[in-house]
């Protein structure tokens, strides 16, 4: 009985430390997939809000540009009228 005590307590002790350090090892990525988990939302959250900041800013431009071409339509048509009136005159 004692050589087999003597052979399989070894290899036990073994399994034993191989299992503290599988353990250990996930316990430590637990804690970073948790960092690495918060981090990704926060992330997320950021990219959220300038996805609105863009489209706003986005829908701004899209008007100011609209807008700036509604007044080279109205010069151009003011031109135009007082080109008109400059021969009479």
């Amino acid at each position: 009985m004692s050589e087999v005590t003597d052979l399989v307590m070894p290899v036990l002790q073994r399994i034993q430390a191989d299992l503290a350090d599988v353990k250990r090892v996930l316990a430590l990525h637990s804690e970073k997939h948790d960092d690495h988990t918060r981090r990704f939302e926060e992330h997320s959250r950021r990219f959220d809000e300038m996805e609105i900041y863009i489209a706003y800013e986005t829908g701004l431009s899209a008007q100011n540009k609209v807008d700036l071409q509604g007044i080279r339509k109205r010069v151009e048509a003011v031109e135009k009228r007082l080109t008109a009136l400059e021969p009479q005159a």
